[in-house]
């Protein structure tokens, strides 16, 4: 006898994807699909970023899930699992945190302005993102309202260093374009 060692996928992530499509085609055909499933390219890079704890078991597993419960013949990010999702930002954010030279106050801020401006390009409107984040609307709009001071303070330091720069139009374009 032999001994076989193969490492985990969470070690060999070149073969996520061919190992992803591979399992959809399959769930596909047994389930009778019309048309073949695919992965938005947001999706397969989360799903490659995903460390399979269960290893290739948990992808069969997720790929059975996104085939049985897709209503298009796209998996998008609001068809991944929950915990794919928190398993990935939550490994992101941990990689992230430390690399940077940033207090806690200044990561707490940076996270909400992700949050916010994400919130807002899913949902288009304060009333939307507010009762999606389980917010008030006043809240949502009190904080737009500091995201766009700051950068108000960044673009006008920007420019005291750079005096040739046209700042009244700037301001317009950069400044006050942020949701309203």
């Amino acid at each position: 006898m032999v001994p076989l060692t193969i490492p985990p996928l969470r070690e060999r992530r070149d073969c996520i994807l061919s190992l992803l499509n591979l399992y959809l085609d399959r769930f596909s055909k047994k389930y009778n699909k019309k048309k073949k499933i695919t992965l938005s390219g947001r999706v397969a890079d989360i799903l490659t970023m995903y460390s399979y704890p269960g290893n290739v078991r948990e992808l069969i597993n997720i790929c059975e899930r996104l085939v049985v419960l897709s209503r298009t013949d796209r998996v998008e990010y609001e068809d991944l699992p929950s915990s794919v999702l928190a398993s990935v930002a939550e490994e992101k954010s941990e990689q992230g945190i430390l690399d940077q030279n940033m207090t806690f106050c200044e990561m707490v801020d940076a996270f909400e302005k992700k949050v916010l401006i994400r919130a807002m390009d899913t949902y288009g409107t304060q009333a939307r993102a507010a009762q999606a984040l389980g917010l008030n609307q006043s809240t949502i709009a009190r904080k737009l309202k500091k995201i766009k001071e700051m950068r108000k303070r960044v673009i006008l330091q920007l420019f005291s260093r750079h005096p040739s720069y046209d700042l009244k139009s700037t301001l317009q374009s950069f400044g006050e374009s942020l949701y309203k």
